[in-house]
């Protein structure tokens, strides 16, 4: 059992990954068996679960490293944060 991060190094802040990126990404996801991916902060969810479903694995949810969330969302403060990020994370390496 393992984990890797991978972020995708975009020429323009906040740009969407161009389709090449993205076709990239889902080869190294299946050459390399990976059965989860998470999308960090504020990112476009609707990218992950194309790439999830392109890819053939599970969309486990949003991560928060960068960011919090708002207030009343599931990281409002670092501990929360932590504690979310590790209820996605721990679930989805263990199958």
């Amino acid at each position: 059992m393992g984990c890797a991060c991978w972020r995708r190094r975009a020429s323009r802040p906040r740009a969407e990954a161009s389709a090449s990126q993205v076709a990239a990404l889902i080869r190294q996801i299946r050459a390399e068996r990976i059965t989860a991916v998470f999308i960090e902060g504020q990112r476009s969810r609707a990218v992950l679960e194309r790439l999830a479903a392109d890819a053939g694995v599970a969309p486990r949810g949003r991560l928060y490293a960068d960011t919090l969330s708002p207030p009343d969302g599931p990281a409002p403060d670092y501990e929360a944060m932590v504690r979310h990020n590790l209820g996605l994370i721990v679930p989805a390496m263990l199958g």
